[in-house]
């Protein structure tokens, strides 16, 4: 009975498989029989190896037979199957009743097992429906430790604790917002793009990119400048004209008389008077393209003469007509007023003690005011405490630091120039400008020292031979200014010295950028037909990428240099 209903099962699963094709070409058993095989294989990579085809999936399990032949009867051949591992053997003919399989079937099924083998690899593809993927999801980092007051932390609570103006802040004064989601917001306006790609922790870098964010991160210098592609040609300047850097604004007064980069971020100062009774100062996100308005703020009765970066969060603005200054701290948007009479008697006619110019050492920890008579007034950033006061021969009109901070030159009447040990507070070394009758302005950087006087001449001395002589000879003399040279300006690698005056009023004679050390002029800028009108002051941005000059037309013209990769 049970091998009946085994055979009736073989029959009617075969029925069903040859039903599948029977609109199709008739399959020979042959034919038939491949198909089986090839559906156990897929079947088997599919659903796991140990898994078996659809014939024994429904195949009942076959019940061990034993065949025993007595002794003395009639020997009969039979055909006898048998299963080994699944797999169909070869039907045999046995004579003894055992099931021994012989030796042609072993080989055969070892033939049929390497061509299975190769049947897998060359029809079915590794994991073609994912099924043994695992599922990987990204891990992100989080926090060590936060803090759970700074949430409980409003706007409103933090303006309450100045008692400076109260009732002048508007909304904040009564605003809900979490105080670290505004400090957050003011962050993204001040850098660009947010979280810097290098800060992010999460991100993904190749070898090579780490490698070069390494090396930039252990050397220091003229990293932009030595990633040139060429050196900076002497006769045509690669250059654009962007956007003004204060269009945005342009309430800064009708003349400009600060324009200044912040070296650490992408922020530029502009920083005005109007009518010689006010003033005003306001921060610019520097793109060359939108150039947002940061922060502004206005300084009734106070015309702004003079103002220069601190540090990376605090300015200072001076005045020709007034005895104090203030310094602005842009984190916490609060301006602080500081004297600066020193004691004297409060004149003002004579402004002995006035801020009308002040300079900022490079390594930020010396201030120096300009006053009258002589007079140099030193200040500690840190404490904005005065340190001492130091006197010149002359009156100076214009100072400037080394590299290093360690000497400051002093330029004024007379064409004198004094050499100063910052270090020690003496001057050291005096020597007469050529030619000059009464001197305007003066600048340095690298072994340069540009002079420029009220006639127009700016000389270009070397500084390596300054202390040998009382009257040194220039390396070069530029003669292109006609009238007074009021403000000179070397870019950050010494290639260019930016030469203005602002007593001009032919507006392409007010400016001239000249190369150096080829001492050539460019002869591309200004542009004939766009030429810049009564420029005041002028200043490169920290890697040389851009060019502000300040005007009298309430704009801060913004050039963008090609040759320089960056800000």
């Amino acid at each position: 009975m049970e091998v009946q209903s085994k055979k009736r099962w073989t029959n009617n699963f075969n029925g069903e498989m040859k039903s599948k094709f029977a609109n199709s070409t008739p399959l020979s058993d042959k034919q038939y029989s491949k198909l089986v095989n090839r559906d156990r294989v897929l079947t088997s990579d599919l659903f796991g190896g140990d898994l078996k085809g659809p014939e024994e999936l429904q195949q009942p399990p076959s019940p061990s037979v034993t065949i025993t032949i007595h002794a003395g009867e009639v020997k009969t051949e039979k055909k006898v199957k048998c299963l080994v591992k699944g797999v169909k053997a070869v039907e045999e003919e046995t004579s003894d009743g055992s099931l021994d399989m012989p030796e042609a079937g072993a080989i055969r099924l070892k033939k049929k097992k390497k061509l299975n083998a190769k049947r897998k690899k060359s029809m079915v593809p590794d994991d073609p429906f994912d099924i043994h993927e695992q599922d990987i999801t990204e891990v992100k980092r989080k926090p060590v430790w936060i803090d759970e007051e700074d949430e409980k932390i409003k706007v409103k609570d933090i303006m309450a604790t100045m008692r400076k103006a109260p009732g002048s802040r508007g909304s904040r004064e009564t605003s809900e917002e979490q105080y670290s989601l505004m400090l957050r917001d003011k962050y993204s306006q001040l850098i660009p793009g947010g979280t810097p790609e290098w800060a992010d922790l999460d991100r993904k870098v190749d070898d090579a990119e780490d490698d070069e964010i390494g090396r930039m991160g252990r050397t220091t210098g003229d990293y932009l400048a030595k990633s040139s592609s060429a050196v900076l040609p002497n006769y045509k300047l690669e250059y654009r004209k962007v956007t003004d850097l204060n269009h945005t604004s342009k309430q800064e007064g009708s003349i400009i008389k600060v324009v200044q980069f912040n070296k650490y971020l992408p922020v530029g100062l502009v920083a005005g008077k109007s009518n010689n009774t006010s003033g005003a100062a306001s921060l610019f996100k520097v793109d060359g393209v939108d150039n947002h308005k940061i922060q502004s703020v206005k300084f009734p009765g106070f015309p702004i003469t003079c103002g220069n970066f601190l540090d990376a969060k605090r300015f200072l603005v001076g005045s020709l007509s007034q005895s104090y200054f203030y310094v602005y701290d842009m984190e916490i948007g609060k301006e602080t007023k500081y004297p600066c009479n020193f004691g004297q008697s409060k004149n003002t006619s004579t402004g002995a003690w006035t801020s009308k110019d002040c300079i900022v050492s490079p390594d930020e920890d010396q201030i120096v005011f300009f006053g009258k008579c002589g007079a140099l007034y030193l200040y500690d950033p840190k404490t904005m405490t005065h340190v001492a006061t130091l006197y010149a021969p002359g009156h100076v009109t214009s100072a400037t630091f080394s590299d290093n901070g360690t000497k400051m030159y002093t330029y004024g009447d007379g064409g004198d120039v004094c050499v100063w040990d910052m270090v020690n507070r003496v001057c050291v070394h005096r020597f007469y400008d050529d030619g000059c009758v009464d001197g305007c302005s003066i600048a340095m950087k690298g072994n340069y020292l540009a002079c420029g006087s009220s006639s127009g001449v700016v000389n270009v001395y070397d500084t390596s031979s300054l202390t040998s002589s009382t009257s040194p000879a220039p390396i070069k003399s530029l003669t292109r200014l006609t009238t007074a040279a009021t403000s000179l300006a070397f870019n950050p690698s010494a290639e260019i010295l930016a030469t203005v005056t602002s007593y001009s009023n032919v507006h392409t004679k007010a400016i001239k950028l000249v190369h150096l050390p080829s001492f050539e002029y460019f002869q591309n800028f200004p542009f004939q037909h766009k030429g810049v009108y009564n420029p005041q002051v002028t200043s490169f941005s920290p890697h040389g990428g851009y060019l502000a000059i300040g005007t009298n037309k309430r704009t801060a013209n913004l050039y963008r240099l090609y040759h320089y990769t960056s800000y």
